[in-house]
């Protein structure tokens, strides 16, 4: 029975097989298509290719974009023959079993090899582009791979024999001859105008120029700058060692530029007036942080291998004169920042209060805490004359110096408007609203908290500008009772033009109220976790019996306890005042 059903088969069988053959030999001739295609398409481009690598290109960029076109092509055949092929399968429909003419694996199959073999005949010509040289590559000299290899190892086996007769100077002799030259300098220009002539006389060199990096993302001497992105720079970023060039390849590059990039013109003069005939990039890691341009030694046109070396010696030491001026510049920078922040804190500390006024019949204490040195909370106590106190509290947008020059607008504009002791509060917040729109950007405000206590210490007036309500906390037969005063209008600076109401209140024996800055509810642990609302009120309901600046002192020592060694992100502040 396995004989006969294997006779049965055998024609079919017979007819898949030669099926089967046919299909791989149209594989391979469609694998050496894609290759001779690509072949051609890549040595057409030669001259581009070259360009592209002259001007700072690498190999994988090149590798990437020849595989990609050669992709790009192969993708296009590949969906043309899946369409043809999906028309085609259905006249085979009556030979399959099992499977539909158009089955999914199948295709997904068949493309997906296609696809991989494209991208290997794509390969080794890609990687050919890559291995050609820029100047083989613009001349479009055709130069097989194993051609390059030999003139490589040919070249190196020059260098190799040469450099046993060829002197060097000694990383180690430059070191001691630059550290003697500067160790005069009054400065560090001078010091580098020093080392300058000492490299100068080492290496036999007719000129020296040193560009440094500015800020400018430029490098520039006295007499000569280039641009950080342009053609000098780039090529320098992929070449590790010192770049020689002649007065015709300054020439070419000059022709160059006229007719293909109009935008380098300008650095390709520059670098002619300079006659320079090498350029050292200065390196920290990798960063490129000067360059230096040498003219041609005496005698000579161009440089040899040895005193190339020497030269990338002569790098590494101006490229570590170059840091270590920057981090002395920046170390007194930073000295002198703090020194101009001290001076701003002590500043900002004579404006608030040295100590709060007192008429018999309040007691008031304050506490604040920058989180930088200086910072945006305000507070202030006003002695109004008639045993009527003022006390503001304010918190401005934003933090550090800007912050406490707003503080410093918002503390001047309250001390002037209150000279007037019988305005009103809602017109005090009014004019204090435009005199901060005009003086402060349109994305600056300031949140702002005031209150007057009348003369007989029975009354209190106030008015809230957007700022966290004060909390009134008082004695009831059902226990501690805290009510927030929130009545007021929206923070100063937003608008041109706006009005605010002002409430009063009838104080009690005992009455407690504190205002605080949102640095206190929001202070965060270690666990970044915020100390919140809730537990500020337990705090005030287990003060009965304590006066103002007990419990100051307790609600400050328990945000301090509860922020810990946690970074501060907000000015803390906080105004207690106790009947």
């Amino acid at each position: 029975m396995t004989d006969a059903i294997a006779n049965s088969f055998a024609p079919r069988r017979f007819s898949l097989v030669i099926l089967g053959a046919f299909a791989a030999v149209a594989l391979i001739l469609a694998i050496v298509g894609v290759y001779g295609v690509v072949s051609y398409f890549v040595s057409q481009r030669t001259n581009e290719i070259g360009v592209r690598m002259a001007l700072g290109a690498q190999p994988r960029d090149i590798l990437f974009a020849v595989l990609r076109d050669g992709t790009m092509m192969g993708g296009i055949g590949v969906a043309i023959g899946l369409l043809g092929a999906i028309a085609l399968t259905r006249l085979m429909a009556s030979l399959l079993f099992g499977i539909s003419p158009t089955d999914s694996l199948t295709f997904a199959s068949a493309a997906a090899l296609l696809v991989g073999f494209t991208l290997l005949a794509s390969y080794l010509p890609a990687r050919r582009a890559a291995l050609l040289s820029p100047l083989v590559a613009m001349g479009d000299q055709r130069e097989s791979p194993w051609q390059s290899t030999r003139m490589k190892i040919r070249r190196v086996m020059r260098e190799m024999a040469s450099s046993g007769k060829e002197s060097v100077v000694p990383l180690g002799t430059l070191i001691t001859e630059f550290a003697g030259s500067v160790r005069s300098a009054a400065s560090f220009p001078e010091a580098l105008g020093v080392a300058l002539v000492t490299l100068r006389e080492q290496m036999g060199a007719q000129s020296t120029l040193l560009l440094e990096r500015t800020d400018g993302h430029e490098y520039r001497s006295e007499n000569c700058s280039v641009p950080a992105q342009g053609f000098l720079l780039s090529r320098l970023q992929h070449y590790p060692h010192p770049l020689a060039f002649t007065e015709s390849d300054l020439e070419v590059w000059v022709r160059w530029a006229k007719e293909f990039k109009p935008e380098c013109i300008a650095e390709m003069q520059s670098l002619t007036g300079t006659g320079a005939r090498i350029a050292v990039p200065l390196r920290i890691k990798n960063e490129i942080v000067g360059v230096l341009l040498l003219g041609p030694p005496d005698g000579r046109e161009s440089y040899t291998a040895a005193e190339k070396q020497g030269l990338s010696s002569a790098a590494e030491v101006f490229a570590l004169m170059i840091e270590n001026s920057r981090l002395t510049e920046r170390a007194l920078e930073q000295e002198k920042l703090q020194r101009d922040l001290a001076l701003a804190a002590e500043v900002q500390k004579r404006l608030l209060p040295p100590q709060p006024p007192s008429n018999g019949a309040a007691t008031l204490a304050a506490f604040a805490l920058p989180a930088r040195t200086v910072g945006g909370d305000y507070y202030d106590f006003l002695d109004l004359g008639g045993g009527r106190i003022g006390i503001a509290v304010a918190d401005v947008s934003g933090k550090g110096i800007a912050a406490a020059l707003l503080m410093s607008v918002v503390q001047a504009s309250l001390r002037v408007i209150s000279a007037d002791r019988d305005v009103p509060l809602s017109q005090l917040a009014e004019k204090m609203n435009r005199f901060l729109y005009k003086s402060s950007g349109a994305n600056k405000y300031a949140t702002f908290f005031y209150a007057q206590i009348e003369g007989d210490g029975r009354r209190l007036r106030f008015i809230n500008a957007g700022h966290n309500p004060p909390y009134l906390a008082r004695s009831t037969e059902t226990g501690m009772e805290i009510t927030e005063l929130g009545a007021g209008g929206p923070p100063l600076g937003l608008f041109p033009e706006i009005q605010y109401e002002e409430a009063d209140l009838e104080l009690r024996p005992g009455d407690l109220i504190v205002a605080f800055t949102d640095g206190v509810p929001e202070a965060l642990n270690g666990e970044g976790e915020e100390f919140g609302e809730e537990r500020l009120k337990e705090l005030l309901r287990g003060s009965g019996g304590r006066g103002a600046e007990e419990i100051s002192a307790r609600i400050s020592s328990q945000v301090r306890d509860w922020m810990g060694a946690a970074e501060q992100h907000d000015d803390v502040t906080i105004v207690v005042m106790k009947v």
